[in-house]
């Protein structure tokens, strides 16, 4: 494997390793919005709540509804809420606290703002 295609892990779930896909959104090199994979080719949506704590919230997509956001036919937040359930990750020294948790429960106001969609922005 080539220097270029090396794989950056950036979530670990129970024996899952998750890596870095392609970042949407960043802010000063820090990924805010991004695309994961994991080994099976399965995709993941993350976004950081919270860049003291490095706090995420993750979930699993469909590539369907992935090709619908990269494509802006669904918004950013939508493909989070759309999901049953998702994970809360909290970086720490000791390594990732790590909670599944029914999407019912997540705070809403760390999303991205409702009916945002993502633009690729070219220089033409």
């Amino acid at each position: 494997m080539g220097e270029n295609n090396k794989k950056i892990l950036v979530f670990k779930i129970k024996n899952k390793e998750i890596y870095l896909d392609k970042v949407l959104v960043d802010f000063y090199c820090l990924p805010l919005y991004f695309v994961c994979k994991d080994e099976d080719e399965k995709y993941y949506m993350a976004l950081c709540t919270d860049t003291i704590c490095y706090q995420y919230v993750l979930v699993s997509v469909s590539e369907m509804d992935l090709y619908l956001l990269l494509n802006g036919k669904l918004p950013m937040r939508d493909i989070i809420l759309k999901q049953e359930k998702y994970w809360e990750i909290m970086e720490d020294e000791d390594g990732d606290s790590v909670e599944l948790l029914k999407m019912s429960s997540i705070i809403k106001k760390n999303l991205p703002k409702e009916g945002a969609v993502f633009k690729i922005l070219t220089e033409d």
